[in-house]
This record gives structure tokens, C-alpha cells and sequence, in this order.
């Protein structure tokens, strides 16, 4: 009975924090209230830290945060609810001090994060590199570009570009036992079947499309065209009344007309019936012969042997959409052999006689010189879509029997 009036009377003291002192809390030797005790020390704890607060602010240093709210903000994000009661007013009767701490609430957004992968030089790599095409795509596109060239400014060819490479004519090998093996012989001859072949196939084409040179064929009846698979395969042939005889007479005068321009120092000539790498020969040929002061006299004798075509290769040089204003689509490269004797004289700037005189001089006061057999081998060249000479474009020469093998 007594235990429980001690215990009600330091109740009754808790609640009245003024009658309370220190000293009669002190001698009290029950127990405690838990509530009681709670109250205290968080009114000691809150008048501790109002006092300390403004030294520290004072010091410069910064300021201690709030316990409680720190603890709150690790605990939980919601804020506390306020204390009823003197207690509160005691913690919140001066300035709170600035805190560190951070609305539990709000929490900061994340530092946007790059997806570009960058380069060892600092550059963004966007797209992938793309793959490389092929020699035969590379080649159709620029064929669409010409196509579209030609299409856009149909006053400019596009097709009449330089050739940098003649189509494969060959000089026919020479098929004797003599100096060859019979691997050897049996290749040669199958080289020489199969240009056989493509001559035949090439002038076919040619005289589908009327496009023989020197010759028409468009009276042609339809049971005379029977035999035109024969006629084919006779493009070496000399005869009279064959397809190419025509042309070898074309080789023939327009050799006549190159070297005589030479002799005479005449670039227009020259370029007249060259091209290609053999105009750039024959043209520092003539150059050179200016420079040094000489004239020269180019005469022609005779043919050794009859000119012929040895080689023949025809194909589409001209791939417009639409056909041609003038001629035909082809491109045609010839292989010619000239078997011819011929002779040159030179004279100095003095009219002086520089080479081996083969007689007298004539009334015109020249010296003839002495006739020499000249094989040659020359390409000749022809867009049947221009109303151009036909020109000459590369000269081969022909192997003599055994080189080869040497050579491997």
C-alpha cells in the first residue's frame, strides 16, 4: 500500500516539470516509471543540443546534424510525427541548425549513362563500316552511271572513253614438229582452233547486223543466207568476195598513210590514225626525228604476202538504252598481219645522203635506198557508232619457236 502512494506521487512530479528539481529526483529509491524516464532524457538530450548548436555554427565548423531526423531518415521515409507536450516546445524554441541530410522522400535521379561505344580517338562510332562489294558489282554500278550519264546529257558519249586494254586477239602459233615438244604442238594447235572460233563468231555477228565494213548485206536473200555459218570461218581468208578482204585493203592504206606521216614530222596525221598507247609511240617517234634536224622518205614497195586478218573480236561498246543516231553498237579490234617490203631515206639538213644509196639519184634529186622486208602485227580499232577512220591501236609481235620453253 505504501510501495504503490510512492509510486503515484512521482508520477504526479513527472507531470509537473516545474515543482520538479533535481534533488528530489535524486533521493527517490523505488523504481522508476519507464514513461517518466523516456520523457527526461529526451528533454536533457534536446536542451543538450540547443546549447551546443550555436558554438559549433559559431567556430565555423559545420553544424552538427539532427539525431533524430537522421535517424528517421535512416529508419523510415516517412517523417515523424510531432511530440505533444512541453518536450517539443523545449526542442523547436530555437532556430534549427542547418543539416546535411536530405529529404528521405526525394531521392536524386541517376546519372544518365552513355550507350555510344567511343573510340580510341574520341569519336562516337555510329554504324558499322559497310562491306566490299565485288569487282563485278563495282562494275554495274558504273555501267547504271553511264547509262544514266548518257540519259541526262545526251549530247556527251559516255561510252566513247578510252580503251585501256585491247580484247584478246592473238597472233596464230606456228604447229611443226620442228623446235616444239608434242605437249607443245597440241596446245598451239588448240589455241589456234579456238581463235578459229571466235573469229567465226565475231564476223557472224557482223553480218547479222549488216555492219561489214566496205560490204552490205541487206539484199541479201534468205537462201544465200544459208551459207552464211560457212562464210563464217573464212575470216582469214584472201580471196576475192570474202567478208575481210575489204578491211585488209582498209589495214593496208591506213599503214601506207602512218608511216608517211612520221616522215614528214605531221602530228595531225599521225593522231588521224592512231590511238592508244601506239599513237603515244608514234607520236615521240615523229618528235624525235624533228628535233634532230633530219628529213626522211617513206616508200612503200610491195606486198610481201597478202594483208590479212588473223584475228578478230567483236563486242558491245555501246550500251545506251536506245540505239545509236549513226552506225552500230559494236566495238571491233582487229589483228592485221603486213607483210611488206619498204625502204627509208635520210637526208641531213645539208641534203647530204645518210643512208646506203641503192642507185643514182633520180631527176627529182633524191637517192633511193635499198628495200627491206617488215613483218609487222598491228590492232586495228573501230566504234562503229562514230563516222571515224578506222586506227590502229597496239602492235604485237610474234614468239619465235623455242622462246617460251626458255623462258620456263
Amino acid at each position: 500500500m505504501a510501495l504503490g502512494m510512492q509510486r503515484a506521487r512521482l508520477v504526479w512530479l513527472c507531470s509537473q516539470p516545474t515543482a520538479l528539481s533535481t534533488s528530489s529526483f535524486r533521493f527517490v529509491q523505488l523504481p522508476a516509471s519507464p514513461a517518466c524516464t523516456r520523457k527526461y532524457a529526451v528533454a536533457a538530450a534536446a536542451k543538450k543540443k540547443s546549447e551546443a548548436s550555436p558554438k559549433a555554427t559559431s567556430a565555423g565548423s559545420k553544424p552538427i546534424p539532427n539525431a533524430s531526423a537522421k535517424g528517421s531518415a535512416k529508419t523510415t521515409k516517412k517523417p515523424a510525427k510531432p511530440t505533444q507536450g512541453k518536450v517539443v516546445a523545449a526542442t523547436t524554441s530555437q532556430p534549427a541548425p542547418t543539416t546535411s541530410v536530405k529529404n528521405p522522400e526525394v531521392t536524386p535521379a541517376p546519372p544518365p549513362t552513355s550507350t555510344t561505344t567511343a573510340t580510341p580517338s574520341g569519336v562516337s562510332k555510329k554504324k558499322k563500316e559497310e562491306p566490299a562489294i565485288s569487282e563485278q558489282e563495282a562494275q554495274l554500278r558504273q555501267l547504271e552511271q553511264l547509262q544514266l550519264m548518257s540519259r541526262l546529257m545526251p549530247q556527251v558519249d559516255p561510252w566513247g572513253q578510252q580503251i585501256h586494254e585491247s580484247l584478246d586477239v592473238m597472233i596464230p602459233a606456228s604447229v611443226t614438229w620442228k623446235n616444239f615438244s608434242i605437249k607443245r604442238m597440241f596446245k598451239n594447235l588448240f589455241n589456234n582452233r579456238q581463235n578459229a572460233l571466235k573469229n567465226a563468231i565475231s564476223l557472224y555477228v557482223l553480218a547479222a547486223s549488216d555492219a561489214l565494213p566496205g560490204i552490205s548485206l541487206e539484199k541479201t536473200r534468205w537462201w544465200q543466207k544459208l551459207l552464211w555459218p560457212y562464210k563464217a570461218f573464212t575470216t582469214q581468208s584472201v580471196k576475192r568476195g570474202a567478208w575481210m578482204q575489204p578491211l585488209a585493203q582498209i589495214a593496208l592504206e591506213t599503214y601506207q598513210k602512218i608511216n608517211t606521216a612520221v616522215a614528214r614530222h605531221e602530228e595531225k596525221g599521225v593522231k588521224t590514225y592512231t590511238t592508244s598507247d601506239y599513237q603515244k609511240h608514234m607520236l615521240d617517234l615523229t618528235r624525235s626525228r624533228k628535233r634532230g634536224g633530219f628529213s626522211f622518205i617513206w616508200r612503200f614497195h610491195n606486198e610481201v604476202q597478202p594483208t590479212r586478218i588473223v584475228s578478230l573480236r567483236v563486242t558491245d561498246g555501246y550500251l545506251g538504252s536506245e540505239k545509236p543516231r549513226l552506225g552500230h553498237r559494236y566495238l571491233v579490234h582487229a589483228l592485221v598481219r603486213l607483210d611488206t617490203e619498204q625502204s627509208l631515206e635520210i637526208y641531213d639538213s645539208r641534203g647530204s645522203v645518210l643512208h646506203e644509196p641503192a642507185g643514182p639519184k633520180t631527176e627529182s634529186g633524191t637517192t633511193p635506198a635499198h628495200p627491206k622486208r617488215v613483218t609487222e602485227y598491228l590492232v586495228l580499232e573501230k566504234r562503229l557508232w562514230y563516222n571515224s577512220p578506222w586506227a590502229f591501236r597496239e602492235q604485237l609481235w610474234e614468239i619465235p619457236p623455242g622462246i617460251e620453253e626458255k623462258k620456263a
